[in-house]
C-alpha cells in the first residue's frame, strides 16, 4: 500500500505536504504512519520482553554457579571430603554399578531379590542410553575454571543414577529408603564438590534418572514369574559353580 502511494504522489508531482493530495492517498499515507508506530510499538514490547528473559535468565546462571562454586571452595579446603567425594565418583559410575549388580544377580538366593536386581540392572542402562542422548541435545558445556573432561554437563550421570537407585527403592521397597536417600544426596553433592558439575546439573540429574525409573517399570520391568526360568538356572549356574570351588579347595 505504501508504495503505490509513493508511485501515484511521483506520477501526479505531489509531495507528501501538498494540500492537494486526493483523499485516497491522504488516507493511505495515514494508514503507513499508523502501521509503522504499531510496528515500532511491537519491536520495543518483543525487544522489552527479550531484555528481561535475559536478566532473568543471567540471574538464575549467577545462581547457579555461585552456590557450585561455594560448595566446590568448601569440598577443597577438606582432604577428607575430597577422598570420599573422589570414592562416589568411583561407585557410582557405571563401569563399576554394571558389574556389581551382575554379581548380586548371580548371588540372589530368592526370586524376589533376583527380580529387583535384573530390574536395576535393566533401568540403569536405560539410564545410560537417555543420559548420552540428553548430554548431546543439550551439549552444555562446563563452566570456566571447573576441571575439563570430554562428555557435556547437563544431566550428570553420577546424579541421574542416584535418582535411579532412590526410586527402585520407593518402588521395591527392597531396602531402607532414608539410607539410600542419604547416600544419593551425598553422591549429589559430590559431583559439584569436586568440580565435575553445577548444581542444576546434579538436580536435573536426579529427577531424570527418578522419571526414567518409573518409565522403566512400567516398559521393561520383568515381572517375578517371567524370570522364574531364569532364576532356576541361576541357581543351577551358582551350585556348579561352589562344587568347583569346593573340589578345588
Amino acid at each position: 500500500m505504501a508504495t503505490e502511494v509513493r508511485k501515484r504522489l511521483i506520477s501526479q508531482d505531489l509531495s507528501p505536504t501538498s494540500s492537494e493530495l486526493p483523499s485516497d492517498l491522504l488516507d493511505g499515507l495515514c494508514e503507513e504512519e499508523l502501521n509503522s508506530a504499531s510496528e515500532g510499538e511491537d519491536d520495543d514490547s518483543v525487544i522489552g520482553e527479550m531484555e528481561v528473559e535475559e536478566v532473568e535468565e543471567g540471574y538464575w546462571r549467577e545462581l547457579d554457579l555461585g552456590i557450585s562454586r561455594r560448595i566446590f571452595d568448601r569440598t577443597s579446603e577438606s582432604e577428607l571430603l575430597v577422598v570420599v567425594f573422589k570414592l562416589c565418583e568411583v561407585l557410582f559410575s557405571t563401569v563399576t554399578l554394571v558389574p556389581l549388580t551382575l554379581l548380586i544377580i548371580l548371588q540372589s538366593g530368592d526370586l524376589e531379590r533376583f527380580t529387583n536386581s535384573t530390574n536395576f540392572l535393566l533401568t540403569i542402562l536405560l539410564n545410560l542410553v537417555i543420559t548420552i542422548v540428553v548430554k548431546a541435545l543439550v551439549a552444555r558445556e562446563r563452566p570456566a575454571g571447573y576441571p575439563s573432561i570430554v562428555l557435556f554437563s547437563f544431566p550428570s550421570g553420577h546424579a541421574s543414577r542416584a535418582g535411579v537407585i532412590i526410586m527402585t527403592v520407593l518402588l521395591t521397597n527392597s531396602t531402607s529408603l532414608l539410607g539410600v536417600v542419604i547416600s544419593g544426596g551425598i553422591v549429589a553433592v559430590s559431583r559439584v564438590g569436586i568440580g565435575k558439575h553445577l548444581v542444576s546439573d546434579v538436580v536435573g540429574g536426579v529427577v531424570m534418572g527418578m522419571i526414567n525409573t518409573v518409565l522403566a517399570s512400567a516398559a521393561v520391568w520383568c515381572e517375578r514369574d517371567t524370570l522364574e526360568g531364569s532364576f532356576g538356572k541361576v541357581q543351577i549356574f551358582q551350585n556348579r559353580v561352589d562344587e568347583c570351588f569346593g573340589v578345588l579347595s
